[in-house]
């Protein structure tokens, strides 16, 4: 498996990653894998393309592109940092699409790398999903400038005097039933000895997988809210998360949501953490 092995020793400033553009053709959307993932992301079942189900589609397409032997890194541990999703219209699932992934941008920060990509779906024409997926990859990469990260933090919410919005428990092989839909296998999720090497306490699960659960859990920002909002003329929605922490197997979780005048926020805590492991924003935005 390519995540398992380490990269080749290569300078940073000799890797052309802008050239590196991977794209999949004429795609039809699989309904019984889209089963699958409301199943596994305790979704409830909509006529509508759940907002993060296309990146579950792309995602072979980023783990290729990240795993290519030109790169300076091995992607192995790569720490999924944040998503910013912006969508103009449901996805027709009747309608076949085009999938493009390329590295939009690379940054050299104090502990390792953030790797940026652009993710786009394009159907009848025109893209009408596209996202910016950030990744962190430790390790030291001298004679480079240091960046500043891409998104500035959210503010955390008033969660002592909230009360909790949802709370449950995350299933034990949750993380290896996702990455068997998504083809993302990298070790910190399915292997709890493995993950402990990584220097987690145990496996974890993906970020994408919970925020599907918590998205759902609050209703402006659920796939039937999306969709009656795009049937009422809304302009796009755009969809921001921040993983911040580890969310672990095993372990509960509470999940804290505020939504006011077309804007939802929610913080995500696990079990043992005193810091939000999740940030998410969801905004529905008129045209101007």
């Amino acid at each position: 498996m390519k995540l398992a092995l380490p990269a080749k020793k290569r300078l940073l400033s000799d890797w052309n990653y802008r050239d590196l553009v991977l794209r999949q053709e004429n795609v039809r959307l699989d309904s019984h894998r889209l089963s699958r993932y409301r199943n596994i992301c305790e979704t409830n079942a909509d006529v509508s393309v759940p907002v993060l189900f296309p990146q579950v589609l792309i995602s072979p397409l980023q783990i290729a592109l990240l795993s290519r032997q030109t790169a300076p890194f091995s992607f192995l541990g790569a720490v999924h940092k944040y998503n910013v999703i912006e969508q103009y219209a449901p996805v027709d699932p009747d309608l076949r699409f085009h999938l493009q992934v390329q590295i939009r941008e690379v940054r050299v920060l104090e502990k390792g790398l953030e790797i940026e990509l652009e993710n786009l779906l394009e159907q009848d024409g025109r893209v009408i999903w596209s996202s910016r997926s950030g990744y962190f990859v430790r390790g030291r990469f001298p004679g480079t400038a240091k960046s500043a990260e891409a998104l500035p933090c959210l503010p955390v919410l008033p969660v002592d005097a909230m009360q909790p919005h949802e709370q449950w428990h995350l299933h034990k092989r949750k993380g290896l039933h996702y990455a068997r839909l998504t083809g993302d296998y990298n070790p910190i999720h399915v292997s709890k000895y493995a993950a402990r090497l990584l220097g987690f306490e145990r496996d974890l699960i993906h970020g994408l997988c919970v925020f599907a659960t918590a998205l759902d859990r609050v209703e402006p920002t659920s796939s039937r809210a999306m969709r009656e909002a795009f049937a009422s003329g809304i302009h796009k929605i755009v969809t921001t998360v921040h993983f911040k922490g580890p969310n672990y197997l095993g372990h509960q979780l509470c999940l804290y949501a505020r939504s006011e005048q077309g804007r939802s926020r929610m913080d995500l805590y696990c079990a043992g953490n005193t810091r939000p492991t999740l940030q998410a924003e969801v905004q529905y935005c008129q045209a101007d």
